[in-house]
């Protein structure tokens, strides 16, 4: 309020306990309360320390390593002094090997495989510039699949969906060839067209085995989007058996 300290920050990304990638920046608003500048906490411990004073930009880019969980905290300020109750936020990068996929680059992204007419849309997208799209119909359902991934007991899949369809339907699916596949985590519905679901599918019931996971429409029209996804570790597969070149 005018007279006093500012409020506290507001966030807007990445995501609170949630994943963020690598080259990710760190972006808040202010709360209100004339706040003058900002001091940044950011670190790999609950209590971070002090990475950035005096600062009035709302975003603060880190360097971030793979596969750390890290805590984050900003202190608006103005005459009046700092605000008070502000919260720690953190978030989680993907491993070095890990399934992690926002769409921003060419599609089908490397080892995953499109079953229909899926593409990349940057009209409508959770994160970045981009999502996966395709435009559903009622006689063929599609899938788009990810690289072979290792499932453990702890395995989850974490997507974000939309249609703009209020019946439509998706599901996550998984298959050991691409060519059968089996429904894990239930459909997944879309009462408000045009609007981001997020899901957390428990993998753990195919813990012990290689998979390829995939989204698949339902069968209703309508246009369907997938971002913002990421999963287990992909396989460690070993190369194939190399061929004579030269000498004969």
């Amino acid at each position: 309020a005018i007279g006093g300290a500012p409020n506290p920050a507001v966030l807007s990304s990445p995501i609170n306990g949630d994943w963020a990638f690598i080259g990710e920046n760190l972006v808040w608003n202010s709360g209100g309360g004339n706040p003058s500048g900002y001091d940044v906490y950011f670190g790999t411990s609950a209590t971070p320390p002090l990475v950035s004073d005096n600062q009035t930009a709302t975003t603060y880019t880190p360097t971030l390593a793979p596969g750390t969980t890290y805590y984050w905290k900003v202190i608006p300020y103005n005459n009046f002094g700092p605000a008070n109750w502000c919260p720690t936020w953190s978030f989680t990068t993907p491993g070095a090997n890990q399934l992690a996929e926002s769409f921003e680059g060419a599609f089908p992204p490397p080892g995953w495989e499109n079953q229909g007419n899926w593409s990349r849309n940057t009209q409508y997208f959770k994160h970045g510039t981009a999502s996966a799209y395709t435009a559903g119909t009622t006689t063929s359902p599609y899938v788009l699949s990810t690289p072979k991934v290792t499932i453990t007991a702890s395995s989850t899949i974490r997507l974000s969906t939309m249609s703009s369809n209020s019946l439509g339907r998706m599901m996550v699916v998984y298959s050991s060839n691409r060519i059968n596949w089996y429904g894990i985590g239930g459909e997944l519905f879309h009462t408000s067209p045009y609007t981001w679901y997020d899901r957390v599918i428990d993998l753990s019931s195919l813990a012990g085995n290689d998979y390829y996971l995939g989204v698949r429409t339902g069968l209703q029209s309508g246009n369907f989007f997938v971002d913002y996804c990421f999963g287990p570790d992909f396989v460690a597969e070993a190369p194939g058996t190399p061929t004579l070149g030269i000498p004969l």
